[in-house]
């Protein structure tokens, strides 16, 4: 089980997702932290048992590709809206696998092979806005529907967005949470992904064909403060000013989250100092690397540091 889980859901190992909430003392803090160790059997096996919680990456670092894409819907009515988008799918073709969460639900398509960032994204977009269904993050929408991967691609150092582990215990409420077409115990819930048909490259550009991004979620980057270092030198550290720190993570106002006038509480953006080249960094209200980045240059005028020439 432990191969297969790591087969048809880990994308990479050199960063794992950890959920903090390992004792009842522990529900105020952070609810995921990134461990910069090895994601090893032992990990994926301790989540099984429910002793922890990891969270899975969408893509790997390496060929922005995944092994599965996915939806998160954590508000009211989240359920019947992924039901709607599941029968959907099934219109298409395609197999989801609906798991219910603490507030709502995630619905998984499992690959067959890597899935380009960029194919599955423009698929999930354009059926959310085929069924007129709200998308959270991108648009401004502080509620709505997740899209993972909330990337088209990652650069040096990036690892992405990741979400809840399947078949894991949610250590907020310290419940497991299953799969809905299946017996609720974990060799069932083996049994039923084992038997779900894989989404394959073909099938997602077949149902791309011809297909872009909607304009409105295309980034844009001004040109005014693009300045001559190369973009895996992009340092965040020079665009924002901690307000609390652990050791060497920083939680802070996300630029992007700022400028939708989100992240009233500074906290939303994770920052992990990595030695000999810039910290790793990623918003927990999805924003993606490339609006982060786009919101720095935008305010480079105004913040503390080195001003990029």
């Amino acid at each position: 089980m432990v191969a297969e889980y790591k087969l048809w859901f880990i994308n990479g190992t050199d960063f794992y997702l950890q959920n903090s909430f390992l004792l009842p003392a522990d529900s105020e803090a952070l609810a995921w932290a990134r461990v910069a160790a090895p994601l090893t059997s032992t990990h994926i096996q301790r989540h099984l048992d429910g002793q922890h919680t990891i969270g899975v990456y969408a893509l790997t670092p390496q060929s922005s590709c995944g092994k599965w894409f996915a939806l998160d819907a954590d508000y009211p009515g989240a359920e019947e809206h992924l039901e709607e988008i599941a029968r959907e799918m099934r219109e298409d073709g395609l197999s989801p696998a609906l798991e219910d969460s603490r507030r709502g639900g995630h619905l998984w398509v499992l690959c067959s092979d890597p899935i380009p960032a960029r194919l599955s994204r423009i698929y999930l977009y354009s059926l959310l806005d085929r069924l007129g269904l709200a998308i959270r993050g991108p648009r401004g929408n502080k509620e709505g529907i997740e899209i993972f991967p909330k990337q088209e691609s990652l650069e040096t150092g990036q690892v992405g967005n990741g979400l809840r582990g399947p078949l894991g215990v949610h250590r907020k409420v310290m419940k497991r949470f299953w799969f809905r077409d299946a017996v609720p115990e974990i060799e069932a819930q083996f049994a039923y992904l084992r038997r779900i048909p894989r989404c394959s490259r073909r099938d997602i550009e077949l149902l791309t064909n011809g297909m872009d991004m909607p304009v409105d979620l295309i980034p844009t980057r001004p040109s005014e403060f693009l300045g001559p270092a190369p973009q895996s030198q992009f340092d965040i550290r020079f665009f924002i000013e901690a307000s609390r720190r652990h050791a060497r993570t920083y939680h802070v106002q996300c630029p992007s989250c700022a400028e939708a006038g989100r992240d009233t509480g500074r906290d939303n953006l994770h920052i992990t100092e990595t030695s000999g080249r810039p910290p790793l960094y990623h918003c927990f209200a999805g924003c993606g690397g490339e609006d982060i980045r786009a919101a720095c240059y935008r305010r480079a005028g105004t913040y503390s540091g080195r001003r990029l020439e």
